[in-house]
């Protein structure tokens, strides 16, 4: 951009990417971000990809308003974008097509498949990245659909906890606050109560 003398879109490509850095420096301190927050940092994301592939994809959006309040996984979305763009063919004849929706249980990111002649090799990372994290914090699973024409990922919302348990550590003075989503906090309080409420 700066070498085409487009130096108007170039500071306006710098500043996205340096907010999209700042989200994900602030991400690695958090264990889940809103799907609001989410959105609009894939919002971000996709208006730097414009200027890569000015055509030949397109991105809709069908999200529940309500869902925008529940928690996901920090660059989940990106994540999967990012894959569809790595894996397919991106044409203006032929459309590299993604759909994000949500409800207020999940959110589903889908893309049509048109395969690169030159395939390039998957680590799979950025699934393993997810499908950890959903498990260690609130044992769901994703769900990953791959058919012939379409791949599809399912990932539970969750909430942020509505229970928080404080808890300290004398021998090593220190304090930690553990959240958890709803099913797994409620599990997890149940049993604590048990063990000192023999009535329950």
């Amino acid at each position: 951009l700066v070498c085409e003398q487009r130096t108007e879109q170039a500071s306006d490509y710098i500043h996205k990417l340096a907010h999209m850095y700042r989200y994900m420096l602030r991400c690695e301190e958090e264990a889940l971000v809103s799907l609001r927050e989410e959105i609009e940092f894939i919002r971000e994301y996709i208006s730097l990809l414009k200027v890569r592939f000015a055509e030949g994809f397109e991105i809709k959006f069908n999200i529940d308003d309500a869902a925008m309040q529940r928690m996901v996984v920090p660059c989940t979305v990106q994540l999967l974008v990012e894959n569809a763009f790595k894996h397919n063919i991106v044409s203006t004849s032929n459309p590299l097509r993604i759909s994000i929706s949500a409800d207020m249980e999940r959110l589903t990111i889908e893309n049509n498949i048109q395969p690169k002649f030159t395939q390039t090799t998957s680590t799979k990372l950025g699934q393993k990245y997810i499908r950890e994290h959903y498990n260690s914090l609130s044992k769901q699973q994703i769900v990953i659909d791959n058919s012939e024409n379409l791949y599809r990922v399912t990932i539970p919302l969750l909430w942020l906890a509505n229970y928080k348990f404080l808890i300290y550590h004398y021998k090593t003075n220190m304090t930690a606050l553990i959240i958890e989503d709803e099913i797994m906090a409620q599990n997890n309080l149940t049993r604590m109560l048990r063990q000192y409420c023999t009535d329950l």
